[in-house]
Parts: structure tokens; sequence; C-alpha cells
């Protein structure tokens, strides 16, 4: 946690003060980020998965930054996603996936609110 927040406030220094064309400066190497995710023989909890996609999703924010790759942009995307998705699920709860229970999860407030959130980045 230590390492993950002493990147975070690098990140938001780059940010803060961007560079050369807009792009923040002073950012962390996407590399860097990556490291942090944690290995499989970490002990985790039920948050464990959703600061697994934030790290990653901070990781591909630096490296989108570092050449402005829209494939990066979509990963980024997919990986706030998946928490927000992660989040539903553990409050559905299911015993089992069936077309109900993706329903559920989609129509979670959670969920449509990061669809909504994504639509309008993407329109801006």
């Amino acid at each position: 946690p230590d390492n993950v927040e002493e990147v975070l406030e690098r990140i938001w220094a780059g940010l803060l003060e961007p560079g050369e064309g807009g792009l923040p400066s002073g950012l962390p190497d996407s590399a860097e980020v990556l490291r942090l995710l944690p290995d499989q023989d970490e002990q985790w909890n039920e948050w464990s998965a959703c600061a697994e996609n934030a790290i990653a999703a901070l990781g591909l924010l630096i490296a989108f930054c570092e050449n402005l790759d829209l494939d990066i942009a979509v990963r980024v995307a997919q990986q706030a996603y998946e928490a927000v998705d992660s989040i539903a699920s553990s409050a559905v709860d299911p015993p089992f996936m069936d077309h109900q229970v993706a329903h559920d999860i989609l129509a979670a407030d959670v969920v449509q609110r990061e669809l909504r959130r994504q639509h309008e980045a993407v329109e801006a």
C-alpha cells in the first residue's frame, strides 16, 4: 500500500503539471506501476480484485499518456468496467451465473454509472 500511495502521489503531481503537448510530466514508468500488482501468493480480501483493476488501470493510463494509443485507452476503460462488475457481482452474490443474474449485474447502479461515465468520456 505504501508503494501504491507513493506512485499515486507522483501520478497526481504529473497530472496537475502538464508538460509538452498538455500531457502529464514526471509520471512514473508504466512498468513500475504494473509491478505493484499483487502476485497470487499475497493475501486477498473482498476488495483485492478492485485494487488490482485500479493498479492495472493506472499503469495503462500512464502507458496511454506516453504514446496516445487508443487501444490502451480501451484497456483502461475495461479495467474500470471490470472493477464495477466485480462490485455488482459481490452485491448480487449469485450461486451460479445465468441470464437473469447477468442482467441484474449489468443493471446495477454502479455498473450503469460507470457505463454512462465512459460514454460521456468518449463523447467528450
